[in-house]
């Protein structure tokens, strides 16, 4: 017995250390060899001559001993279907379970008889909802179902059965209810690895799903790797200063402007707006109350310096009508009362647009035209003239963690950085009569609201030269050579490559960090022509995509880098416990 197993000991040292190199450093990559003998895999790229971080992040993916078997590898695999978040998840329902919260109202909501559950999401929507009655008839809606998420009758994260109730006052109060939510059911291991597309410049390479192996020790930080350019160079996305969990280095706007389309614009042109008449032959304008009384005057003022417009004159002097359209309609168009808009507020109150009647094609549907101060044409809206708040404080950051620091050979931490191509991609949106990128009205949406929310195809590449933005001296692209730090955001499209998805919770891809708030890419989404908010779009606490966020509102901020593609690997397999630790070339 004793001879067997020195035998087996000796069968063992042997094929340990005298293995071929192909097979020696797969055997390693397996982890364990026996007992609680653990033998790291960050020798697998050294073994393999891939000495290089942007080279060794290829190897890795499917253990291929060289980068050209990797490349076509990679390339083989089948393009995600994007319409669906990876990891993909399946949820089912919790079970409803007795739930005390009061909802209290003296207004109707929305209630149905039955709801559905959408098992891809987790969340319910009623069938058939209608409005209950909120008064001394005391109706009841025991055992009817609602979501009490405002107005929201769809895509509800709970679902309520009403268990008891009561009226006060002609106070509705529902004082208990049978609560269920969604439940995680099985989780489907899919789309994880790296992938292949086209950037800007070249053949590039994400990571998509629940990554396990794209951590970066660089700087005194810890990053996750997003993809590897097409000039070789690899995108890193900050994630913190530990690896205990994700966090950011600081909260920001994008910009304290947000009134115009133009402010969408990681950087802008402001200079050239003036009153414009927006002429389009198939715009109606219907968002008004035909029985309301509103202002409507002759003419009309623009104060450039509360951008509002004024109608001029009285309801005295006759300049002004003060009534409906509805039944007075013929004196508003006779009279020449053209001008409108469509506020109960007091003539002092002013508006942002102004709305210019045509004529009638109902009695709640005009034919118009807009008048806004804004832009004037598409090209000035998107020149780059002056640079959007964020731009500054992520030059502060870039400044102070990576231009300011050194590593242990005494190398700037800023030579390790390559040039890069970010993307503030201002591209119109192809939807029907969707705006024109400069003027107030009507709304516009922008490229990536296509890519994400209809077609489900997100892309790498950046569709506008305008919008590509390089550095000054930039010798990778003829982009805009703005930047004087080499330093961005996200893509909305790559957070979607990366398994994200508009409006689908994922708390399992990589780019997943679970804190509140929501944090910035830099991809516009739309211009709101009421609201007149700029926004872009934002990932949520749950890890998903939204569009609706202003751009002065504050939001998380994670920066992101290009690493130059031939700094080294010292050591490391990029897992959490054992990521790639970093150096330059000697």
């Amino acid at each position: 017995m004793k001879k067997l197993k020195y035998i087996l000991i000796l069968a063992f040292f042997v094929t340990f250390f005298y293995s071929p190199p192909s097979s020696f450093a797969l055997f390693k990559a397996s982890k364990y060899l026996e007992g609680t003998i653990i033998v790291p895999e960050n020798n697998f790229c050294l073994n393999h001559n891939a000495d290089t971080l942007s080279d060794c992040m290829l190897l890795m993916d499917q253990y291929s001993n060289n980068t050209s078997t990797a490349i076509t590898r990679i390339k083989a695999k089948t393009t995600p279907d994007f319409s669906k978040i990876a990891p993909e998840i399946s949820y089912r329902e919790s079970g409803f379970a007795l739930d005390t919260t009061t909802h209290t109202t003296d207004t109707s909501f929305q209630v149905a008889d039955s709801y559905t559950f959408d098992r891809t999401t987790g969340k319910f929507s009623l069938v058939n909802p209608y409005s209950t009655v909120i008064d001394s008839n005391e109706t009841s809606y025991i055992n009817k179902y609602a979501c009490f998420d405002g107005n929201n009758t769809s895509n509800c994260e709970y679902v309520y059965s009403i268990f008891s109730e009561e009226y006060v006052n002609n106070q509705y109060n529902v004082t208990s209810t049978m609560k269920e939510s969604g439940i995680v059911y099985e989780v489907f291991d899919t789309d994880n690895g790296l992938y292949f597309a086209q950037d800007d410049l070249g053949d590039s390479f994400y990571y998509r799903g629940s990554v396990k192996n794209n951590y970066v020790y660089y700087a005194g930080l810890f990053w996750r790797i997003v993809r590897r350019n097409g000039d070789g160079t690899v995108r890193l996305m900050y994630y913190n200063t530990s690896l205990n969990n994700g966090g950011h280095p600081f909260d920001y706007r994008i910009n304290s402007e947000y009134t115009d389309p133009t402010y969408v614009g990681w950087m802008y042109n402001d200079d050239d707006f003036s009153t414009t008449e927006i002429e389009s032959s198939d715009a109606i304008f219907n968002n008004f109350e035909s029985r309301s009384n509103y202002y409507f005057g002759k003419s009309y003022t623009y104060d450039s310096n509360d951008k509002l417009f004024y109608l001029t004159g009285t309801e005295q002097s006759g300049d002004v009508l003060h009534t409906d359209w509805k039944t007075h309609y013929n004196d508003i168009l006779d009279g020449n009362y053209i001008y409108s808009c469509f506020s109960n507020n007091p003539l002092s109150s002013g508006c942002p647009v102004l709305i210019k009647i045509l004529s009638r094609r109902s009695s709640s549907e005009i034919n118009a035209h807009y008048l806004s101060y804004s832009s004037t044409s598409y090209n000035n809206a998107v020149t780059n003239d002056k640079s959007a708040d964020i731009i500054s404080m992520l030059n502060n950051w870039y400044d102070t963690y990576i231009a300011g620091e050194v590593d242990n050979q005494n190398n700037p931490y800023s030579d390790y950085v390559a040039d890069g191509v970010y993307c503030n991609d201002r591209s119109l949106s192809s939807e029907q009569g969707n705006g024109n990128g400069y003027s107030l009205v009507p709304s516009t949406l922008y490229g990536a609201w296509n890519r994400i929310i209809n077609t489900k195809l997100p892309i790498l590449t950046c569709p506008n030269a305008n919008d590509r933005f390089v550095l000054q001296n930039s010798t990778i692209s003829s982009s805009a050579k703005e930047l004087t730090r080499p330093i961005g955001l996200l893509t909305a499209d790559e957070v979607v490559m990366a398994g994200g998805a508009y409006d689908v919770y994922n708390t399992r891809f990589y780019m997943y960090y679970g804190e509140n708030g929501y944090t910035w890419t830099s991809s516009p989404s739309f211009f709101s022509s009421w609201s007149r908010i700029a926004s872009l779009w934002t990932m949520n606490k749950h890890g998903s995509l939204t569009n609706w966020y202003n751009v002065r509102d504050t939001g998380i901020i994670r920066p992101v880098i290009n690493i130059k593609s031939n700094v080294i690997i010292y050591g490391g397999d990029g897992t959490v416990n054992n990521p790639y630790d970093l150096g330059l070339p000697s």
